[in-house]
């Protein structure tokens, strides 16, 4: 019995650990039975507590705090209130010596990009474009563990460094701003992966996502609204404050008018002049009509089809979003990237670094044996005259 017991407690919690979605009704059945045969023994009930705790979070909803949340399992939100009001009133007796060389930075990066007769727009698009120009994330994926430097997941790294993860940027960028007296929050992800930020411009909030547009600096997630942010992340709305703002979306404040939905490769083309990337909504001086949409859009699909990978050594890419603007009308949010690269690696290997590697991995991984049956598993055989033979018009998989 308790061996049947281990084993039902095993498969659960290597179940959850692989992150498979638990249905909550189902869940909440499995947790009862699993109460019920795991009674009389001490030690898989201290396992099973251990589970319940992380299954907890699944079944009570996300945290209704800004800092203190821990994303991904290794990073904490962390507030810097002290820092900024010491900014603003001038006192830092109370900062620590690592607090104070944080503000030294960040008010040396404000007096270079910051100057009195600027909006509050204008600031904050002035310490995103510092910020997506001046820092770098670290390599990998949104919740990958700083290797190159400590702290990139908090000010002082961030401006020490120029090295961050996303909690790094949100918890920085909230710090330029708070100390500009310009209301910001750091939000984090329902699933608790990754962060951002809300700014508030003219008495309406706006989310502002640096480190995804850290390698780019096109401005598609710069002051977008719940609508669009919803579309790639989730959140604790009951707790965040609504985001319904368009005024101050970058690509709201550079929007382009038409009368003819023929002409928006006309204007397509002008922005694709530029140099940079850059975002901007086009809006239809009649609407745009059910008609005129399904026009656009395959308008825009062809367009993007056409200069997408165009060059080897440039990497560009068009796309676009409906954003709604009322009732039956919706602006048409172009996203014009441009890079040199499109991430990966144009470092050609030369036979020496090939050699090195394979006596790298050699002596710890020694060759396979990949022979299956044939003269020679590069394909040879089975990859050229054998197969064509045999299917010679290549591999029919059938339906169903």
């Amino acid at each position: 019995m308790l061996k049947i017991k281990k084993i039902l407690l095993g498969i659960v919690i290597a179940v959850f650990a692989a992150g498979i979605g638990f249905n909550t009704y189902a869940g909440i059945r499995m947790m009862n039975q699993l109460n019920k045969v795991n009674n009389d023994n001490k030690q898989t009930n201290e396992t099973l507590e251990e589970f319940k705790k992380l299954f907890d979070t699944e079944l009570q909803g996300d945290v209704n705090q800004e800092d203190d949340v821990t994303i991904s399992g290794g990073y904490e939100i962390k507030s810097t209130t002290h820092i900024s009001d010491a900014y603003i009133t001038g006192n830092t007796d109370s900062l620590s010596d690592k607090d104070k060389e944080v503000l030294d930075m960040a008010s040396e990066v404000l007096d270079d990009i910051i100057s009195d007769d600027m909006t509050d727009y204008e600031k904050e698009l002035a310490v995103y474009e510092w910020m997506t120009t001046e820092l770098r994330y670290d390599n990998g994926a949104l919740v990958v563990i700083p290797t190159t430097q400590e702290d990139c997941d908090n000010p002082y790294g961030v401006l020490k460094y120029h090295n961050a993860v996303c909690v790094g940027y949100a918890t920085t960028f909230r710090l330029f701003m708070q100390m500009m007296d310009i209301e910001c929050m750091v939000v984090h992800n329902s699933e608790r992966y990754h962060s951002w930020n809300l700014v508030k411009l003219d008495d309406e909030w706006y989310h502002t996502d640096i480190y995804s547009d850290s390698d780019t600096s096109n401005y598609a997630n710069f002051n977008v609204n719940d609508a669009v942010r919803s579309q790639e992340q989730s959140w604790n709305t009951s707790f965040f404050p609504a985001a319904n703002g368009i005024k101050y979306n970058y690509g709201y404040q550079n929007r382009r008018i038409f009368e003819d939905v023929y002409d928006i490769p006309e204007l397509i083309s002008e922005l694709y002049e530029g140099e940079n990337s850059t975002s901007c909504f086009l809006e239809a001086k009649n609407g745009f009509s059910a008609e005129n949409q399904a026009i656009a859009s395959m308008i825009m699909d062809t367009i993007s089809e056409r200069i997408s990978y165009n060059n080897e050594d440039f990497y560009e890419m068009l796309t676009y979003t409906w954003i709604p603007k009322g009732e039956d009308d919706f602006y048409l949010d172009i996203i014009v990237t441009k890079s040199d690269s499109d991430g990966t690696f144009d470092y050609e290997l030369s036979d020496d670094d090939y050699n090195k590697i394979n006596e790298a991995v050699n002596e710890y991984f020694p060759d396979y044996d990949m022979d299956w049956g044939d003269e020679d598993w590069s394909g040879e055989e089975w990859g050229n005259e054998d197969w064509d033979s045999e299917y010679p018009d290549g591999l029919i998989i059938p339906e169903g």
